[in-house]
């Protein structure tokens, strides 16, 4: 038998990454929660009472890049003596989440998992916030059971506990005492850190007007010295910095630190009102506003956030028309209206947030080049990479791709010039994978090839780095599988496209043969067994395709077994009946395949109405079915039913075109559904009029594959037809 696992943290934090300020509320609420002197080694279930709660796990790396879950967060559960879980209707969403969950039961650790609501509605259809792992039984397999179970949990919406209420829920489950108890002493301590407080604030006092003789005099002489008024201030603001910290350490609450933070703010601006007015005052002044700025986004408040951060923006913009070429105001200046963004991104107002990016990224982009030595690097790429997503979501593809390319060019001479720098190389192959992505959904193959060539030489690299890292395995069977490969088949290159597909499925085999209940790569793998099997039927290798789609409904089936109630992976049953179908109509088995496909459809089909992640997948595959369906039924001699999944198909890609009517991967599966209902003489002259007029647009920007020529010549020879008929 192996040696049990030590327990290194006090508990692990789950939730999803839209929750990130609640998580760090709470991180931080217990990281520096002191249990009392005459607790400490007292007797309880759980072992000797702790000094601390020290140290929580809260995995910050997971929301990078590699979504599955990484050897760190892997050993980082086994070594947790406790599970929280912040619950949502995010979290009840995210397969990350409710794969901590389910691990963590099958290490027999159930009666450890403490959940706190901070949104959401247990129990109900559209707004429910447990995830599965937590509302059913495990087997003894592991896979989740159909029993279901109640969660106990602390509740910190206005409307249940209340943050603070529910925060010492909390503590009391991770100690293993009783919550009256811990409510008791908690009142306790608030009413001494109230006199300390009042100390506080004396002291503040006497530090910012006070340094001889009566107050009112010291108060002159203070704002008469332009130095004597910049040392006071510069003092008053390391003493605020320090109390805020030091609020944490003590366990104060959210709100007292706020109110504190809003009360050196109006002291330190009435100091400067009445002060000879330097610009040395202001820019510390800004300095401890974007402090502010930041530690009210965290904490979720993120509408002060943006207002400290449009002040300290005023500021900065005031000094830098003094003094245009200061650096280091100009990047100041920068980083305020990054914090904006970030606030505006969190609030979904992506257009908002594109235009403070945006200008983000113009004061900071020129005091970058002056001075490449001491460029914050990470910033740099994140706000190219914020930018061009605020750019895709808004359907300005063509604004995102020059983003990209502008990031490419500014990150890539820093990462040309630290080799060895794995974290900046790895940033770099994302971007020419952004690249390369927009590219090929513009229809421009060849130069969607050459960027995903360049983001996968790069990825290999950083894999062959840490041969042991599934995460950047994953990187690299995700780059394999996807954009490059349908950019190459897409240019005809078929057989680099399957050796490619190949090489991805085979990477995703060998991380579930070491993890055979990792939902991410289980999911993962079977997408990417889709890609490969079009090329397999593309090929003629029909034996092989065949194998591939067993292999996917496989995993399919494993996935379900794991939670049998998850629409996404009911989405992936479906898609696994789709590829059967594919194969068996390749071999002529037309009632086997139409059979297939009809469950294909009544496996995805409810999933459209959840708008889940992932959603234009979803739609292209329900699309494809109903195509695919449409064709064999026309094959078949059903005109009637063939009609109707033709029309059932074309609503699904009227869909797509909605999302994004630039999109030339959609408009070419939305021209062949045009063409499927033409052939079946559905208001054929007007159809073939479309599709020859579109084609011959896109012939003249040379985004014209050869799927599309074939397509092309098609709809003009039978158009030409039907006229002259």
């Amino acid at each position: 038998m192996s040696a049990p696992q030590p327990i290194t943290y006090r508990a692990f934090l789950s939730y999803s990454h839209r929750d990130a300020g609640w998580a760090h509320w709470l991180h931080s609420a217990l990281e520096h929660y002191q249990v009392d002197k005459d607790l400490v080694g007292r007797p309880t279930n759980y072992g000797s009472m702790p000094k601390s709660l020290r140290p929580i796990f809260r995995d910050r790396d997971d929301f990078s890049a590699g979504p599955s879950l990484t050897e760190q967060t892997l050993a980082a559960l086994q070594g947790s003596e406790s599970l929280v879980v912040i619950c949502s209707p995010n979290a009840a969403k995210s397969t990350y989440v409710n794969e901590e969950i389910r691990r963590y039961k099958a290490l027999k650790r159930g009666n450890r998992i403490i959940p706190i609501i901070v949104d959401g509605e247990p129990g109900d259809d559209q707004r429910e916030c447990f995830p599965p792992a937590l509302r059913f039984k495990l087997r003894p397999d592991g896979s989740l059971s159909d029993e279901r179970e109640e969660p106990i949990a602390a509740d910190a919406r206005p409307q249940g506990d209340g943050k603070e209420i529910a925060k010492h829920k909390v503590i009391a489950g991770l100690l293993g005492v009783r919550l009256d108890e811990i409510l008791r002493r908690a009142e306790a301590a608030r009413r001494r850190r109230n006199r300390f407080w009042v100390g506080l604030a004396s002291i503040l006092l006497i530090l910012t007007i006070v340094s001889t003789g009566s107050a009112i005099f010291a108060y002159k002489k203070l704002i008469e010295s332009n130095d004597r008024l910049d040392q006071a201030i510069e003092l008053a603001y390391g003493f605020v910095v320090e109390a805020t910290a030091m609020s944490e350490r003590v366990g104060v609450p959210e709100q007292v630190t706020l109110e504190l933070l809003d009360k050196a703010d109006a002291a330190l601006t009435h100091l400067i009102d009445h002060g000879a007015d330097t610009a040395r005052l202001r820019y510390r002044k800004a300095l401890m506003l974007l402090s502010f700025a930041d530690a009210y986004r965290t904490l979720g408040e993120l509408q002060q956030a943006i207002d400290k951060a449009s002040q300290a923006k005023v500021l900065m913009q005031g000094l830098l028309a003094s003094n245009p070429e200061n650096v280091a105001w100009q990047r100041d200046l920068a980083l305020a209206d990054f914090e904006i963004g970030e606030a505006q991104y969190a609030q979904d107002d992506f257009a908002a947030a594109l235009a403070s990016y945006q200008r983000s990224l113009a004061t900071f982009a020129p005091s970058a080049a002056k001075n490449t030595a001491d460029a914050r690097v990470d910033r740099l790429t994140l706000v190219y990479n914020r930018i061009g997503q605020m750019q895709e979501y808004l359907g300005r593809s063509n604004e995102a791709l020059t983003t990209y390319k502008n990031g490419i060019a500014a990150v890539k001479p820093l990462a040309d010039a630290a080799p060895k720098d794995i974290r900046l190389q790895r940033n770099l192959a994302f971007l020419y994978d952004h690249v390369g992505h927009v590219l090929y959904d513009q229809g421009h193959d060849a130069a969607a090839v050459e960027n995903e060539r360049m983001a996968l030489k790069l990825m290999q690299a950083v894999a062959g780095s840490d041969s042991t890292n599934s995460t950047y395995q994953r990187d690299v069977a995700a780059m394999q599988s996807y954009y490059m490969t349908q950019a190459l088949q897409s240019e005809g290159q078929v057989d680099e496209a399957l050796d490619h597909a190949s090489a991805g499925v085979a990477i995703y085999e060998r991380l579930s043969e070491t993890d055979p209940k990792n939902a991410v790569w289980l999911e993962e793998g079977i997408r990417a067994r889709a890609i490969l099997q079009k090329l397999q039927l593309t090929k003629g290798l029909v034996d092989q395709a065949s194998k591939t789609a067993q292999d996917a409904l496989a995993s399919a089936q494993n996935l379900v077994k794991l939670d049998p109630k998850n629409p996404r992976w009911q989405f992936d049953i479906g898609l696994a009946h789709a590829m059967i179908a594919d194969a068996e109509a390749a071999q002529q088995q037309n009632a086997d395949a139409l059979s297939n496909y009809r469950q294909a459809l009544a496996a995805m089909e409810p999933v459209l109405a959840q708008k889940l992640e992932g959603f234009s997948l979803i739609v292209v595959s329900v699309l494809a079915a109903y195509d695919d369906a449409g064709d064999l039924l026309a094959k078949m001699g059903d005109k009637t039913e063939a009609l109707a999944d033709y029309r059932a198909a074309l609503a699904a890609a009227q869909r797509l075109i909605a999302l994004d009517p630039e999109n030339m991967v959609w408009l070419r599966q939305y021209l062949w559904t045009q063409w499927g209902l033409a052939t079946q003489g559905d208001d054929a002259p007007a159809r073939l009029a479309l599709i020859v007029s579109t084609l011959q647009k896109l012939k003249s920007t040379d985004r014209l594959n050869p799927d599309m020529a074939q397509l092309l010549n098609l709809a003009t020879t039978k158009l030409a037809a039907v006229t002259k008929s």
